[in-house]
């Protein structure tokens, strides 16, 4: 299964286990499970999503409760497979959502297309594009693939 997508909404930074956290991982090519873990309630929400885009307008309602949130998380630490981890003020959660939203669209499109695969995902092949002129200098040769 394929690297999952979190954010840690950290209440407490002494204390994980008062963190709130959402998972979104693929399952299929166009099938994923959002896992929201609530520690006030000792509970994990799971659900599968399809398309991508309900996925993407689900974290945008996210987000904005949190931003609304009256007693809100101190920080926001944002881990994604193939980007550094990041850690976000709340206070700066306004600024900082269209990243997390950019970031987990880069994610979601590096996914495999089946859980299961472990091949490269390439981005483009030279001969895609054979029919076209070149728009810049090609100063790499070959395939550029992602790994996952």
């Amino acid at each position: 299964m394929p690297i999952p997508f979190v954010l840690r909404f950290i209440k407490d930074s002494s204390n994980t286990s008062k963190d709130d956290v959402l998972k979104i991982t693929q399952l299929d090519r166009n099938v994923f499970e959002w896992s929201f873990k609530d520690s006030s309630e000792n509970v994990s929400h799971n659900l599968t999503l399809q398309p991508a885009y309900n996925v993407s307008e689900r974290l945008d309602v996210l987000l904005k409760m949190v931003a609304a949130d009256a007693q809100p998380p101190k920080e926001i630490q944002l881990d994604a497979p193939g980007f550094p981890s990041i850690l976000i003020k709340t206070a700066d959660l306004q600024n900082s959502a269209s990243l997390i939203h950019e970031t987990l669209e880069h994610v979601m499109y590096m996914w495999p297309e089946h859980s299961g695969r472990k091949q490269p995902l390439p981005i483009y092949e030279e001969d895609d594009y054979a029919d076209m002129p070149p728009l810049v200098p090609n100063r790499n040769q070959g395939t550029h693939t992602f790994y996952n």
